[in-house]
């Protein structure tokens, strides 16, 4: 069973008055209408993605302990305590992890949320006899509180004093623990809520994807029973326009308020749309060019008993069929270790390092300029390259870890398919120890071999197996994993004199660079200036080092006339650092300059030449890419897809995120324009990649809104990450129906 209830929140409230937590409305009998397909394409389905909706009772936001809908205010259990789904009876609850739980909540600077003190009402079950609870809000003592058994609700006042503009948090530290449900536990909870001091919401929890039916009709949607609001956080693509009809049960007498409005940072919300509506269905189609490209709070708000129904955004572009193309007869990954995406000229026009080799395949390639590697150093980013999967799932963060032997690995596809598959490898994880030798027919680690081990000396031993491949008559699929410009930084003079033409007398010696950037990193060395631009200079030539081994593959694939038969991945495991965040090197860090890797993908029938995805990739996404080059079928334990279908759509699409993890302290996710860093100890921050694309101004304080889109895609992924599969789910921004019809939303 998947972990559909695995993480809690909890939030709002005290004040003794028991109660019965709200149900959901009840649904109609009338059988559901088909949704009429609209014209051209569905760009994003508001129900289909109900798990990112955030209801509101009236004005109060409800965090719903017996719903999945609890991650959002948590993070998906990343360094939270909470357990979400837990049964006490037969009603699901929300549990405290052992004597304390934080939630985190939004609120926004605009019009729809109250300015003066807030209500916080909860309603709880101790787990133990006399219990008390201190409830903290901002980390600021605002109540204690004597529990009574059972169910009962408690309102608190939230002092406006303490608020904050974004992002806020409330603290239930409770006095001990007991069991409860099979868990060591303080409380149970079933719903918060936080609104208007002073006014008490009355009616049911608003619901999403429920059938609603006027004069018969029914139709899935958004259903309140009273004045709601359900609030998205997204980006909205250009070309698009936002399609639903409206109703309600309500006489012409007494007709019900609906509205459409959007709320950006630093911005007046804007209304986009308003009406009425009583005892029928009405269609409106609703011009949402003033916030294209702007990442928004999306607010659907009636004011009384209604229903949205079937909200969509549209576009006129239809989707593109699955394009069907001959295979390739061979398929070569060539990984350049270390490799910074931002040396190579498509990536940055500003760039001296010459790869003549990369610029010549980008005239020739698909290039996907967002490309997110999962780890910080070779080992989990390989594990997620060479699998397919999260760190999440195979699990390889430390050097202590090994991959499963039931995991799956990129070769053994190929290899049932009849391909003679082989791997060469100059990097020293990428080995037999760490679980990466299964399903090759060749496998070499020149490291581990200690044989010289330069890209050039890969290209040979792979270009002898391609040649005895084809003489047998064999397809083929190889890995070779060149490790220059990875430490030691230790170029020939043919290459270094290109960035370095004078003599140099400092401290930093080529052959001890791997030593020399640890003692930087610890402090033991302090390089002046000279010193840095000379480190620069050797990584530098050990690109351009590289790239003239990737030159003579080129060349010698079009002396053996299999060139234009053979489809070329050229990626890398992660970056470097130079001092861009004061320190060097790797594996410390989830910036930029570590995560973000340059892709290239040749095969012409099914990536088009000279053309540039912006979407966020993953490296897990390779695995599914490979196979669909190879023509071979999916695999079902794969969580990426295929990229294929991306370089081949133009048209209008929601943001997809990249994850990054560093060991179990650090993790970003990457959406669009905006990128966030998560630290243990819930720190984080925000960064606008398009316009600070080296993360100096931490922006989390000034855009709450960009802070809660990127934090629900987080939270909803870390909460499901081990089942995640984006063939079958979609991606955390942009769900597929079966995400939300298995967690039971």
């Amino acid at each position: 069973m998947r972990r559909a209830w695995r993480v809690l929140v909890g939030l709002l409230g005290v004040g003794a008055c028991g109660g019965e937590p709200a149900r959901a409305p009840t649904k109609v009998d009338a059988a559901v209408r088909p949704a009429e397909p609209p014209p051209g394409r569905v760009v994003y389905d508001f129900l289909v993605n109900r798990p990112l909706a955030h209801a509101h009772l009236g004005k109060s936001l409800v965090l719903d302990g017996t719903s999945a809908d609890f991650w959002k205010y948590v993070d998906g259990g990343w360094k939270s305590n909470w357990y979400v789904g837990a049964r006490d009876g037969d009603q699901r609850v929300a549990l405290v992890q052992g004597i304390a739980g934080v939630v985190h909540f939004p609120l926004d600077p605009d019009d729809a949320t109250p300015a003066g003190d807030l209500r916080l009402a909860f309603t709880v079950r101790p787990a133990v006899e006399r219990q008390s609870l201190t409830v903290f809000f901002n980390e600021k003592p605002v109540a204690n509180l004597a529990l009574e058994d059972g169910y009962h609700e408690y309102e608190v006042t939230l002092p406006k004093g303490l608020r904050l503009v974004g992002e806020n948090s409330v603290r239930f530290h409770f006095r001990a623990a007991g069991m409860m449900a099979g868990k060591r536990t303080a409380a149970a909870f079933e719903r918060v809520l936080v609104g208007p001091r002073g006014v008490r919401d009355a009616g049911q929890t608003p619901r999403a994807n429920v059938s609603y039916g006027i004069g018969g009709d029914a139709r899935r949607a958004l259903v309140s029973t009273g004045p709601a609001r359900w609030s998205y956080y997204l980006t909205i693509p250009e070309a698009t326009r936002l399609s639903l009809a409206f109703g309600s049960q309500s006489s012409a007498a007494a007709p019900v308020d609906f509205a459409v409005r959007a709320v950006s940072d630093g911005e007046p919300p804007v209304a986009l749309w308003s009406g009425t509506g009583s005892n029928s269905w009405n269609t409106v189609t609703i011009d949402v060019k003033a916030i294209y490209t702007k990442t928004v709070r999306l607010d659907f708000v009636v004011g009384g008993a209604g229903a949205f129904a079937e909200p969509r955004l549209i576009a006129d572009a239809r989707r593109p069929e699955r394009p069907h193309a001959k295979s390739a007869e061979h398929v070569i990954v060539w990984m350049v270790d270390t490799l910074r995406a931002d040396r190579l000229a498509a990536w940055n026009p500003e760039t001296i390092v010459s790869t003549p080799g990369f610029d010549q395949l980008t005239r020739e390639a698909t290039r996907f300029s967002r490309t997110t590697v999962q780890g910080n150093y070779s080992l989990p980013s390989h594990g997620s390259l060479l699998t397919g999967v999260s760190p999440a799932v195979h699990k390889l963060y430390d050097e202590k870890d090994r991959l499963a032997p039931a995991q799956p690995l990129v070769s053994e596809p190929f290899q049932r398919a009849g391909f003679a598959t082989a791997m060469f490898s100059s990097n020293g994880y990428v080995s037999d120890k760490w679980g990466f030798k299964r399903g090759w027919d060749a496998y070499r680690n020149f490291i581990r071999e200690e044989k010289p081990n330069s890209a050039d000396e890969v290209w040979k031993a792979a270009r002898v197996f391609l040649g005895d491949a084809q003489k047998a008559g064999k397809r083929s699929f190889m890995y070779l994993a060149t490790v220059d410009p990875h430490v030691a930084y230790n170029p020939p003079e043919r290459f270094l004199k290109t960035y370095w033409p004078k003599p140099y007398r400092g401290p930093i010696k080529p052959p001890q660079t791997s030593e020399q950037l640890y003692a930087i990193k610890i402090g033991k060395l302090k390089p002046s200036d000279e010193d840095k631009r000379y480190l620069e200079a050797l990584y530098d030539a050990e690109v351009t080092q590289n790239d003239a081994a990737f030159l003579q593959m080129i060349g010698d694939l079009k002396q053996m006339g299999i060139y234009d038969k053979t489809a070329i991945v050229v990626v890398s495991d992660h970056g470097d650092e130079f001092f861009d965040h004061g320190s060097v090197g790797h594996g410390h860090s989830l910036y930029q300059e570590l995560i973000d890797v340059p892709l290239l993908v040749r095969w012409p029938p099914l990536f088009p030449e000279a053309k540039t995805v912006s979407d966020c990739v993953e490296v897990e996404d390779l695995f599914a890419t490979l196979l669909e080059v190879a023509g071979l079928d999916s695999v079902r334990e794969v969580q990426g897809e295929s990229l294929a279908p991306l370089a081949a759509d133009d048209g209008p699409r929601m943001d997809r995120p990249a994850e990054s993890f560093h060991d179990g302290v650090l993790r970003s996710l990457r959406a669009g324009r905006w990128k966030l860093i998560t630290w243990s100890g819930a720190r984080m921050a925000l960064y606008d990649l398009d316009g600070d694309r080296h993360e100096k101004k931490d922006l989390s304080a000034d855009h709450p809104i960009a802070l809660r889109y990127t934090r629900d895609a987080f939270a909803l992924l870390h909460a499901y990450e081990a089942e995640w599969r984006k063939p079958l789910w979609g991606v955390v921004t942009d769900l597929r129906p079966a995400f939300a019809d298995e967690i039971g939303m």
